[in-house]
Protein backbone atom coordinates (compact mmCIF):
# COMPACT_ATOMS: atom_id res chain seq x y z
CA UNK A 1 0.00 0.00 0.00
CA UNK A 2 2.83 2.46 0.72
CA UNK A 3 4.65 1.64 -2.43
CA UNK A 4 1.43 2.53 -4.60
CA UNK A 5 0.89 5.61 -2.45
CA UNK A 6 4.64 6.82 -3.59
CA UNK A 7 4.56 5.64 -6.66
CA UNK A 8 1.36 7.88 -7.56
CA UNK A 9 2.69 10.64 -5.90
CA UNK A 10 5.76 10.69 -7.53
CA UNK A 11 4.40 10.16 -10.89
CA UNK A 12 3.89 12.60 -13.13
CA UNK A 13 2.24 11.05 -16.01
CA UNK A 14 -1.81 11.46 -14.87
CA UNK A 15 -2.99 8.25 -16.21
CA UNK A 16 -0.20 6.20 -14.71
CA UNK A 17 -1.12 8.37 -11.33
CA UNK A 18 -5.13 7.66 -11.81
CA UNK A 19 -4.00 3.46 -12.15
CA UNK A 20 -2.30 3.40 -9.14
CA UNK A 21 -5.19 5.11 -7.20
CA UNK A 22 -7.35 2.91 -8.55
CA UNK A 23 -5.53 -0.14 -7.84
CA UNK A 24 -4.77 1.68 -4.27
CA UNK A 25 -8.50 1.98 -3.66
CA UNK A 26 -8.89 -1.79 -4.99
CA UNK A 27 -6.59 -3.00 -2.31
CA UNK A 28 -8.15 -0.80 0.23
CA UNK A 29 -11.48 -2.37 -0.58
CA UNK A 30 -10.19 -5.99 -0.56
CA UNK A 31 -8.51 -5.48 2.31
CA UNK A 32 -9.93 -2.48 5.09
CA UNK A 33 -7.04 -1.16 7.19
CA UNK A 34 -7.90 -0.06 10.83
CA UNK A 35 -5.38 2.48 10.54
CA UNK A 36 -8.36 5.28 9.15
CA UNK A 37 -10.18 4.62 12.70
CA UNK A 38 -7.43 5.72 14.59
CA UNK A 39 -7.92 9.43 16.22
CA UNK A 40 -5.37 10.83 18.14
CA UNK A 41 -5.43 12.16 22.40
CA UNK A 42 -5.23 15.82 22.50
CA UNK A 43 -4.17 17.60 25.77
CA UNK A 44 -4.90 21.18 26.24
CA UNK A 45 -3.99 22.98 29.32
CA UNK A 46 -5.76 25.62 30.51
CA UNK A 47 -4.91 28.21 33.31
CA UNK A 48 -6.57 28.43 36.50
CA UNK A 49 -7.61 32.27 35.75
CA UNK A 50 -9.56 30.96 32.80
CA UNK A 51 -13.14 30.22 33.91
CA UNK A 52 -16.41 27.92 32.47
CA UNK A 53 -13.59 25.86 30.12
CA UNK A 54 -15.42 22.71 28.73
CA UNK A 55 -13.90 20.98 26.64
CA UNK A 56 -15.03 17.95 25.34
CA UNK A 57 -14.50 15.39 22.54
CA UNK A 58 -12.78 16.75 19.70
CA UNK A 59 -12.80 15.62 15.99
CA UNK A 60 -10.05 18.38 14.97
CA UNK A 61 -7.72 20.48 17.23
CA UNK A 62 -10.09 23.20 16.39
CA UNK A 63 -12.79 22.10 18.19
CA UNK A 64 -11.25 23.35 21.65
CA UNK A 65 -12.44 26.80 20.72
CA UNK A 66 -16.20 25.85 20.25
CA UNK A 67 -17.16 27.49 23.16
CA UNK A 68 -14.74 30.34 23.82
CA UNK A 69 -17.63 32.48 23.88
CA UNK A 70 -18.45 31.44 27.62
CA UNK A 71 -15.06 31.86 28.68
CA UNK A 72 -14.08 34.45 31.17
CA UNK A 73 -11.74 35.57 33.34
CA UNK A 74 -12.95 38.54 35.49
CA UNK A 75 -16.29 38.26 36.90
CA UNK A 76 -16.14 41.42 39.22
CA UNK A 77 -15.66 44.26 36.88
CA UNK A 78 -19.02 44.12 35.15
CA UNK A 79 -20.61 47.00 33.73
CA UNK A 80 -23.90 47.56 35.14
CA UNK A 81 -25.10 47.77 31.25
CA UNK A 82 -24.60 44.26 31.05
CA UNK A 83 -26.01 42.50 34.30
CA UNK A 84 -29.70 42.95 32.96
Amino acid sequence: MDKLLEDARTTTESTARDAKHIEFDTEIKNDVPVVFLYSPSFLYVVPNTVENVHIGNLTTTGDRFLTVNEWYIEKNNVWKLFTK
